[in-house]
């Protein structure tokens, strides 16, 4: 096969700024422009055999019956297998009472009957995927016999799969197998809930089709990607005869780094903002390592007239429009949904591109999330005091006293270029309100999964020995689930005197600690611009003082600490936070070649 008709996709994230396009040793999983997995066994043919033409309906899509595509269920090792075979052998003489088709012709003849003799209608006859399997022993014999009951069960879990989970938002934890659910994790399976879903559209740097598929049944629900293309050299064309429709955004010398996924359901659509790309080890499966998630739920409209003028809709759907994706789905968010509650909500992006600031003085970057933290807080000038920021990431750039100085500037709402100029606030002033979040070498080698696992954590020892890199900033991120490795991303800023009731405000999202990330500012020019490498999207939520559990009263509030602040708010804190935390002289980072020297003969 010519090399040309070879996809990529690589296994180790980071910004390109973090190791560019050296990696040679980094796995990768390679496939043809037809979807083959050219170097082993894969499971794309699942949706091969979907009929993709053109015109589908990718809004209210059909379900096709299951005999249209062949369905694979996989066990993942990590669920207890459900055919045990000492249960099949075992005695049941009232299994003879379960006739599931004949109760199923009972209870439509009785309704029949009710309606004066008339058969409902079916779209198709039932099959045993339309048949819940229900447990039962002796003494259930004669309520399993009435199929009212049995029908009433159905009736239930079709109305809870109407029904919005999270209408309010929520920020959640993944869950990681092997530790203990706390009731402040989820699952994918959770945020996809498969069994209901209508059409999806799944972003994220790194994506394991195969186990895509193997959660989601293509033959009911339609699925789209936005996808990292390595390069704008690359024929956009290579991805059209993939199973799927499929993204490219434009490449400006980073990477699509933002991870986003718009569910749609029958009632509602769910945004789903999290820091994991589409792989099982991201999202815990294999017990490694864990990832921070924001789910909301929001009402699909049943009238036009159904209006709610949203801020966080707006910048969502600015996002997308950018990266080019499909009119649709677009056209779906705009007009087809109910943006309720999302007062306290603000999405922020990253747009990847070189804006002048003179005609986009408020765009992107750093400026998204200074305008977002105005809007929020409900202030029409940058926060008239400081702010303290912990900040964790799983990469980390070459960072300059310069640009943490910017970052913590956006962090309080300053969108003037002329702001960014002014030495009004100086790194030596904030180098004690600054903390940086990144593991040690030490706690890397002694997590769950050891060195060997943790490519996705990224930090170049170059940008460490270079003169100037803050050190000073810096701690140790250690997991509260403890030897768990992290690859979230968190902002959290505490204020030191309230605004309007709030005493802070968190960022959760895709953006790691970079200028790729941020953007790289050039202010001191006649006409400043800002270079965004990289997508980039999360959201900025606040916490309210009365939320506080603290020890201190407001007017002590520049004491309280992160616990004080958010540990009792809706917002979970997946890291330890400690002044013995801070990194020694002698406390070595991880470092990203630690990694691929295994690759290396």
């Amino acid at each position: 096969m010519a090399s040309q008709d070879i996809i990529n996709i690589s296994d180790s994230e980071s910004d390109t700024e973090k190791f560019g396009s050296n990696n040679k040793n980094a796995d990768r999983k390679v496939f043809g422009v037809d979807g083959s997995n050219i170097e082993g066994h894969n499971r794309l043919d699942i949706a091969r055999n979907i009929d993709n033409k053109e015109n589908q309906d990718y809004i209210n899509p059909p379900i096709a019956s299951n005999s249209d595509v062949p369905r694979v269920t996989i066990n993942m090792g990590h669920e207890q297998d459900k055919t045990d075979t000492s249960e099949v052998d075992r005695p049941k003489p009232f299994l003879a009472l379960l006739d599931r088709a004949a109760m199923e012709k009972e209870r439509l003849a009785r309704i029949a009957r009710k309606a004066g003799g008339m058969r409902p209608k079916r779209k198709r006859e039932p099959d045993e995927s339309d048949i819940d399997v229900v447990q039962v022993d002796d003494t259930m014999i004669e309520d399993t016999v009435d199929s009212d009951e049995f029908e009433l069960s159905k009736r239930s879990k079709m109305e809870t799969a109407n029904n919005m989970k999270f209408p309010l938002g929520v920020v959640k934890k993944t869950a990681v197998a092997g530790y203990d659910r706390k009731g402040d994790d989820i699952t994918i399976d959770e945020i996809l809930e498969a069994d209901h879903l209508r059409m999806a559209m799944l972003s994220a740097f790194q994506i394991d089709y195969n186990w895509i598929l193997e959660k989601v049944d293509p033959s009911r629900t339609k699925l789209s990607f936005v996808i990292h293309n390595p390069s704008d050299r690359q024929d956009p064309n290579i991805y059209k005869k993939l199973p799927f429709r499929v993204c490219v955004p434009r490449n400006s010398g980073g990477c699509m780094h933002s991870k986003l996924q718009i569910l749609v359901f029958d009632k509602f659509v769910r945004v789903c903002i999290p820091s994991a790309n589409l792989e099982a080890y991201d999202w815990g499966e294999t017990g490694i390592i864990e990832n921070i998630v924001y789910v909301q739920d929001f009402e699909r409209k049943a009238r036009s007239d159904q209006i709610v003028e949203s801020e966080f809709a707006d910048q969502l759907i600015c996002f997308m429009r950018h990266q080019g994706v499909f009119d649709d789905i677009i056209e779906l968010l705009k007009n087809g949904v109910v943006w309720r509650n999302t007062e306290n909500v603000r999405f922020v992006h990253s747009i990847a591109g070189s804006y002048t600031l003179s005609t986009n003085p408020t765009f992107t970057g750093l400026f998204s999330l200074a305008t977002s933290v105005r809007s929020l807080i409900g202030i029409n000038n940058k926060i008239n005091g400081r702010i303290r920021m912990d900040y964790l990431a799983s990469s980390v750039g070459s960072l300059t006293s310069t640009y943490l100085t910017n970052l913590y500037k956006a962090a309080s709402g300053e969108v003037s270029t002329a702001g960014y100029r002014a030495p009004s606030i100086s790194f030596p002033a904030i180098v004690n309100r600054f903390r940086l979040y990144f593991p040690s070498h030490e706690t890397i080698v002694l997590s769950k999964g050891g060195k060997d696992t943790a490519g996705v954590i990224c930090f170049q020892e170059s940008y460490w020995s270079k003169p100037g890199f803050p050190r000073e900033i810096m701690f140790d991120a250690q997991s509260a689930r403890n030897g768990c490795q992290m690859h979230s991303k968190m902002l959290l800023v505490r204020i030191d005197n309230p605004i309007n009731n709030i005493a802070g405000y968190a960022y959760v999202g895709s953006a790691n600690i970079s200028e790729s990330a941020w953007g790289k500012l050039n202010a001191n020019v006649n006409e400043p611009k800002i270079h965004v490498r990289n997508w980039e999207c999360g959201v900025l939520l606040p916490v309210s003082t009365p939320v506080v559990n603290t020890r201190y009263t407001s007017s002590d509030s520049t004491k309280w600490t992160v616990d004080d602040v958010f540990r009792k708010s809706s917002i979970p804190v997946p890291f330890k936070v400690s002044e013995n935390l801070r990194y020694k002289s002698t406390t070595v980072p991880w470092f990203f070649k630690q990694m691929i020297q295994r690759f290396q003969l």
